[in-house]
């Protein structure tokens, strides 16, 4: 439901029932700590459960080789068009948009590279090619983001605490980004905009409105824990 709501406690701020034990801000310190972490706790918990429903339900797009260029060392070393990206240098590779912020053009001399073809895992030392008109390293493969894959619910369990860090991970940068370079203020919503998003997301099908709803909770959870004034981070 698109309502805001703000609960204060008995005792929270008006000074004149701070004599009595029953009033919030006389309780143990423990105590108002987990009252506080309550509401934002419920919002990841919604966050993770709509997360497992999603991938196993709908799945998500992970990263595969679109086109291997002719020559160039991705084909000499034996990568097709098809193959399922799995791996970086020993890191796992989930999703499509942990690929995406990986710098296949790093300095070096090669990249490992992990991929699923046919049910079957292989793995590829490719080495670069320094691309004089490109200014920069390269070994010869694009890659396509609309490939979509399914979980199992145990597998999904997993893999929504990784799909939740991301997705974290993506706001505190956008975050830092807005307050200490300016940037992406036209991306912010209130209210009234969140109204309009989550109208749009019904009609457009229910992947895309749990999806939403996945974002929204964690951000109204992780917006909660900052240490901002009247939030219950600053509290």
């Amino acid at each position: 439901l698109p309502l805001g709501g703000f609960v204060q406690f008995y005792g929270e701020d008006a000074q004149e029932v701070l004599e009595e034990p029953r009033a919030f801000n006389n309780r143990p310190i423990w105590q108002r700590f987990l009252t506080l972490l309550a509401g934002p706790a419920m919002n990841i918990l919604l966050a993770f459960l709509l997360t497992v429903g999603v991938l196993v339900g709908y799945g998500d797009f992970v990263p595969v080789v679109a086109s291997v260029q002719e020559g160039m060392p991705a084909q000499q070393a034996g990568l097709k068009e098809g193959d399922r990206i799995v791996s970086v240098d020993g890191k796992r590779i989930d999703f499509a948009m942990e690929f995406e912020g990986i710098d296949l053009a790093k300095s070096g001399e090669s990249v490992n590279i992990g991929v699923e073809r046919d049910g079957q895992r292989m793995e590829f030392e490719i080495p670069f090619e320094y691309n004089e008109a490109e200014g920069r390293n390269m070994i010869g493969i694009t890659y396509s983001s609309d490939t979509r894959q399914r979980f199992g619910f145990f597998e999904a369990i997993g893999l929504s605490f990784k799909w939740m860090y991301l997705i974290i991970a993506q706001m505190l940068s956008f975050l830092g980004n807005l307050v200490f370079r300016g940037k992406g203020v036209e991306g912010l919503a209130g209210p009234v905009g969140t109204i309009g998003i989550v109208s749009q997301a019904v009609r457009s099908g229910p992947e895309v409105f749990l999806r939403i709803a996945t974002l929204l909770s964690v951000n109204l959870g992780i917006m909660n824990l900052l240490p901002i004034p009247e939030l219950d981070g600053g509290r």
